[in-house]
């Protein structure tokens, strides 16, 4: 779907750079709604240690692993949303083991037809992602299924720094989180400062 059904506004952040916010129109608001609501029914999930966007969790979950930890290491993800694109989606689509016939519903072409009269899941990258001029898609801050492909892509990364950190302290003195493009690590141990450079750097 192009830009032409979002709203597309500057926020400033902290850092005086500014962050790219496109609003759905209401009507493709609600459409989004929808088809997100689906996702959910299909139990297809962004993984444990993913607290951002997720139901029954917030930034107390992101925040409670790792009270009381001598070390605590914070790593932003730049441009996240607008980095996950439609062949990302369906590499993780395929990781949860999706039929190819599930895969293929989800990324049909809808260009032609009425995106208003389309049943979940049928075109759910069309209907969540924007397409630039030059083809390429991205994952629209301000859209609604946003967070939802943000952190279906991110599972994997979750996963791996987790086998990472366990592998590392046996004992389990180290903690992970993700809140949307927020990945914090924490241990008892200075060890996990080298290790978190690592998993970002390397892993992702």
């Amino acid at each position: 779907m192009d830009a032409s059904s979002y709203s597309v506004f500057r926020k400033k952040k902290p850092n005086g750079r500014y962050r790219v916010i496109h609003v759905p129109s209401e009507e493709l608001k609600e459409k989004q709604r929808a088809f997100l609501e689906n996702e959910y029914r299909t139990g297809i999930g962004p993984g444990k240690y993913a607290t951002g966007f997720v139901r029954k969790k917030s930034t107390k979950d992101h925040a409670v692993p790792h009270i009381g930890k001598a070390f605590v290491v914070e790593v932003d993800i730049k441009d996240c949303f607008h980095s996950v694109t439609r062949q990302m989606i369906m590499r993780a689509w395929v990781l949860e083991k999706l039929l190819p016939s599930e895969i293929e519903s989800r990324a049909m072409n809808t260009k032609g037809m009425d995106w208003r009269k389309l049943p979940p899941p049928i075109g759910l990258l069309d209907i969540g992602l924007i397409e630039r001029t030059d083809g390429s898609t991205f994952a629209p801050m301000g859209g609604v299924l946003s967070p939802h492909f943000a952190n279906l892509v991110l599972k994997w990364l979750d996963f791996k720094i987790a086998v990472l950190l366990k592998r590392q302290f046996p004992n389990g003195d180290a903690a992970y989180t993700r809140y949307a493009d927020n990945l914090v690590f924490s241990s008892d141990q200075k060890l996990i400062i080298p290790l978190a450079k690592y998993a970002v750097e390397r892993i992702s």
